[in-house]
């Protein structure tokens, strides 16, 4: 299945309520597509989410994260989705 079609197929188009913009197209590391977003907290403060999904259009709850930064998002995508800060 291609990128997009696999997030698609589990996300179906929607955006998360909590981090609605993106801040980078669709790509593919290790095997799995991931998106970096950004929104805002409940505070107000900037929050950032790397949302995962298999190639397969499979949902990967447990590689999803959410950081205080774009530079953590990416470290934590650069790490190959390791060590998520919850």
């Amino acid at each position: 299945m291609a990128p997009e079609q696999a997030f698609f197929h589990v996300y179906k188009g929607q955006q998360n309520f909590m981090t609605p913009r993106r801040e980078q197209p669709l790509a593919v590391k290790d095997g799995y597509v991931y998106e970096i977003a950004s929104g805002e907290g409940m505070r107000g403060q900037p929050i950032f989410g790397v949302s995962v999904v298999s190639l397969d259009g499979q949902r990967m709850p447990k590689l999803n994260g959410l950081f205080d930064t774009l530079a953590d998002a990416r470290e934590y995508v650069a790490d190959g989705f390791k060590e998520v800060a919850r």
